[in-house]
């Protein structure tokens, strides 16, 4: 059938009982990614039997299904759980070799990490894993922070209509913070990344932060919402909390096992 023939109506939701199920499985995304040793196969497997599952209860329970329903549910399951998934991957990544060889030789290049007590893992605990991870958060804290005072300062062009609130001289604050803050801490933790390297990293940080942010602003004005719920009032609700979260996760896993050794001659992760 033509485009043209389809309703004008909104698409019907899926039901409350599928929203349940699709609550339930995304729960176990990073429970079966730590369990699996954090395998991307096992966040692609899971999310293949997620949908299956949801997908056949649509089917079953119903007189008549709407394909609208099967994508919610598709979205939902990725959304909420797959890309959250990849944080526990990304906080799973290992020594690099040149750490290895740091340890061996005791020496870490940062007075932070050798100083780190023993009774929290000593400084073999800042593994590649947990120093990446621990940039990320600080990059999209710094993100938040610097778009909201640099906005709030010296915001007078509105950078998209979606989110009226946003400006271009906030959004370069925020770029400016989050790269920044990336560079900061590769000198504090020692870490072996070079500085374009690192510098990039906060970067990709920052838009990949806003998308999340743009994704829950279009799924609030899509929804006829201001807050995405009421668990934390006054702040837009729980999810905006943790929107700048969704996309990172997987940008910076990849970023870190994909283009960094293979496009940047000389790296060593």
């Amino acid at each position: 059938p033509r485009v043209q023939n389809m309703t004008s109506e909104l698409p019907p939701p899926p039901p409350k009982w599928a929203c349940d199920v699709s609550v339930a499985v995304c729960t176990s995304f990073a429970l079966v990614a730590q369990a699996c040793g954090a395998k991307t196969s096992a966040v692609v497997m899971t999310t293949l039997a997620s949908f299956g599952l949801v997908a056949f209860l649509l089917t079953t329970k119903q007189d008549e299904p709407h394909f609208s329903q099967y994508t919610a549910a598709l979205f939902g399951i990725v959304y909420c759980g797959a890309l959250p998934a990849f944080w526990v991957k990304l906080r799973a990544l290992t020594y690099s070799n040149q750490a290895l060889r740091n340890i061996a030789a005791q020496a870490s290049g940062s007075k932070f990490v050798e100083a780190w007590p023993q009774i929290l893992g000593g400084p073999e605990a800042w593994t590649t894993g947990l120093i990446v991870t621990v940039i990320t958060v600080s990059c999209i804290i710094a993100s938040d922070v610097g778009a909201y005072a640099f906005g709030k300062t010296f915001g007078k062009t509105q950078m998209i209509k979606i989110s009226p609130n946003k400006t271009v001289e906030g959004a370069l604050g925020g770029l400016l913070c989050t790269t920044l803050t990336a560079f900061m801490l590769r000198q504090l933790f020692g870490w072996h990344a070079g500085v374009i390297q690192t510098l990039v990293l906060g970067a990709l940080v920052f838009f990949a932060s806003v998308a999340g942010d743009l994704m829950e602003s279009v799924m609030k004005r899509n929804a006829g919402m201001k807050d995405s719920g009421d668990i934390i009032p006054g702040h837009g609700g729980f999810l905006d909390r943790f929107d700048s979260y969704m996309f990172t996760g997987i940008s910076v896993y990849f970023y870190i096992v994909t283009v960094m050794p293979y496009w940047f001659v000389g790296m060593v992760l």
